[in-house]
């Protein structure tokens, strides 16, 4: 069709090869590129490419995710074909360029499913990428960290980052535990605490929902309603009691999903000269320090764990995150030994687990 302009105009040839001009350069041998360029041709001729945006938005997905060369091999074919039909009947206008696109509508749909199976193929590929992407992310970073920094710490800082640190390896050993399918012991979260052996075998406990009283200013344990909101307290960080074993929350990774949950509680492993039973008070508040749920008061053995119940306030559904306070029984009521960060996605208003 010589000197039919108007139909490369209608059919957008001069923008959508503009457009692909970055994906064309690359293309890391000659014969690909042009491959593309005639990928792009027959594509255009089909009227498969309704967003050009989008169409080149999964060229280069394609070739980002290695899936690019299958992709190619499968159009050659397709235009093969469409040559073919061209050869035995030329085209001369745009009616006949029509005609012969409704007429072959099977190479058409050849096409955008050529598209459709490679852009599933590199969303897989990128999906299975993303864990091994994470721990490179999370590599780099750790290289960055400045252990001269250390120095300065005070002992607060440096027990959180030991504890931070701690965290961090647990998420490691059950990484490889997935990984290989074998059970690797984990490592003690309490950086502080040193014991021998394997970690013993753990028995669990249930402890219902509670609603033990708050304790109020005066640190007199009366009983406070928490259907709403109680107002806001200064929270500040508690004085570390060296006799007990750190209480640790084992669904710390979990988002809050329902008003009424539970979560899984047990003990770190306890140093000689710490206590093998001990008690805690646990409740929620949000960024503003206010007392969004329930208070429960829970005394844990070693090598024990216990499920506590929770209930938040109403209010706790319009908020994104809260926070878990901890509490040794021996601190007083504006002293917090733990603050965890809980994300919160509320689906449900009963208990549905996690």
């Amino acid at each position: 069709m010589p000197e039919q302009y108007y139909i490369a105009r209608e059919y957008q040839v001069v923008t959508v090869f503009s457009d692909m001009l970055p994906a064309l350069k690359r293309c890391k041998k000659e014969e690909h590129a042009l491959a593309l360029k005639e990928a792009i041709f027959n594509n255009l001729l089909m009227q498969t490419i309704g967003d050009s945006r989008k169409f080149i938005r999964n060229i280069n997905t394609m070739m980002e995710t290695g899936i690019f060369n299958t992709y190619i091999k499968k159009q050659i074919e397709i235009a093969e074909k469409i040559k073919e039909k061209l050869y035995a009947v030329p085209l001369k206008n745009a009616a006949e360029l029509k005609e012969f696109v409704d007429d072959n509508q099977e190479l058409a749909e050849e096409l955008r499913n050529t598209m459709d199976l490679s852009i599933l193929r590199a969303k897989k590929r990128v999906t299975k990428s993303r864990p091994s992407q994470s721990v490179s992310k999370s590599f780099t970073m750790l290289k960055d960290v400045d252990t001269k920094i250390f120095d300065t710490l005070n002992d607060d800082e440096r027990e959180k980052l030991m504890w931070d640190v701690a965290r961090l390896s647990e998420k490691v050993n059950f990484i490889k535990s997935e990984l290989t399918g074998e059970e690797i012991p984990q490592m003690i979260s309490n950086p502080l605490a040193v014991t021998q052996g394997k970690t013993a075998a753990v028995s669990e406990t249930t402890v219902p929902a509670a609603s033990v009283s708050f304790c109020n200013a005066e640190n007199t344990g009366t009983a406070k309603e928490t259907q709403g909101m109680a107002s806001p307290r200064n929270f500040l960080l508690a004085e570390r009691h060296i006799d007990e074993p750190m209480i640790v929350c084992l669904d710390m990774n979990k988002p809050i999903t329902n008003l009424v949950f539970s979560l899984h509680f047990g003990l770190e492993h306890a140093l000689p000269f710490q206590k093998n039973q001990v008690s805690y008070r646990l409740f929620f508040i949000n960024a503003e320090n206010e007392v969004i749920s329930s208070e429960a008061e829970i005394t844990l053995q070693a090598d024990e764990t216990a499920s506590v119940g929770f209930t938040l306030s109403s209010a706790a559904s319009e908020k994104k995150k809260c926070f878990l306070a901890i509490q040794s029984v021996q601190d007083p009521c504006e002293s917090l030994q733990q603050k965890i960060p809980f994300q919160l996605s509320m689906v449900f208003t009963a208990d549905f687990g996690f």
